[in-house]
């Protein structure tokens, strides 16, 4: 059985022993894609807190053939948002481009479609770097990681103005914390599942460690199924 094949059966359990990095440079909106494994020399992946065992790292690939994935591609943009519709009758899947700071809008109507929205407000963390008089790097980061976290959140507010009646945001403070040494690290592979009519949204957290040119990362954690 292929890669594709295994991820489409159960994502959430081919996640907590793989890692998997979303970085496409294609268009937004309904797509095939394939899941490939991603293999150089000297990079090597391994399951947080699990025991010292290289894991597979893949990366996401437009389909070329069989065992595809009907998906939604949601891009992103500096200092913009971007969005894109998903509904009952379109794809099973839906992934966007690694955040690391970046916010991730959910959006519910009464029609029973959603809305989901990238938004990046990279300037509000840098203006808020540069004007801070934290003593503690952590603290400035700290300081910045909620000044582009409250900008994003106006973004998608706005943006989803008369398009969605409910949103729920995927925040840099519910993914970029690493818990083993509450420093603002983490990256997210964000994605949703279509199951019987109905989504559900995930983030898989990492972080690379420059200095061994490993990924450590952590298993899908469920953030809202509407």
């Amino acid at each position: 059985m292929s890669q594709t094949a295994n991820f489409k059966r159960d994502p959430v359990r081919f996640l907590s022993t793989s890692l998997l990095i979303t970085q496409l440079n294609i268009d937004g909106g309904p797509c095939k894609l394939n899941i490939k494994e991603y293999v150089q020399t000297g990079i090597t992946a391994r399951l947080t807190g699990g025991p010292p065992t290289n894991r597979k790292m893949y990366v996401l690939e437009p389909a070329q053939g069989g065992g595809t994935l009907d998906a939604a591609w949601l891009p992103w943009q500096e200092d913009g948002i971007c969005s894109v519709p998903v509904n009952k009758n379109q794809g099973d899947f839906l992934f966007t481009f690694t955040i690391d700071g970046c916010s991730i809008g959910i959006g519910s109507s009464n029609t029973g479609n959603k809305l989901i929205s990238h938004a990046n407000s990279g300037t509000a963390a840098y203006d808020a770097l540069s004007k801070s008089n934290a003593k503690l790097e952590q603290k400035r980061i700290e300081e910045g990681v909620l000044a582009q976290q409250k900008a994003q959140e106006k973004q998608i507010s706005d943006h989803h103005r008369n398009k969605s009646t409910k949103v729920d945001i995927l925040a840099p403070t519910l993914y970029r914390m690493n818990p083993e040494t509450n420093e603002f690290e983490l990256k997210g592979t964000a994605f949703g599942v279509k199951q019987k009519g109905r989504w559900t949204f995930y983030v898989q957290r990492y972080r690379m460690d420059s200095d061994t040119a490993c990924f450590y990362f952590h298993p899908p954690l469920k953030l809202i199924e509407i």
